[in-house]
């Protein structure tokens, strides 16, 4: 597994990415998570898409207070969810926010 890991101007992890070592030259990128703070700085909304390789997706969105847990399925093209394994130091694959 590799992770990565995107701050926000407050240094809040606001979006994870979580790539599945396929083999020893591919990666794919099989969760996203996006997270929403209140004025407290805890997390008041997640969104997770756990990404499947046939192109199923399932979508999970949990807001805190009051909890709240939503889940739909769906799919997608996986083309974009593919990425080689880096080159250490080159990883502009691995943080492209807009796949």
């Amino acid at each position: 597994m590799v992770g990565v890991g995107f701050l926000d101007d407050k240094c809040r992890e606001y979006l994870t990415y979580q790539f599945q070592c396929l083999s020893s030259e591919k990666l794919f990128l099989a969760m996203a998570t996006h997270r929403e703070f209140d004025n407290d700085g805890k997390v008041s909304v997640g969104a997770s898409y756990i990404f499947k390789e046939n192109g199923g997706l399932v979508i999970r969105r949990e807001k805190f207070n009051p909890h709240e847990l939503e889940e739909a399925n769906s799919s997608f093209d996986p083309v974009s969810n593919y990425e080689g394994i880096p080159v250490f130091g080159e990883y502009a694959g691995l943080i492209k926010k807009n796949r």
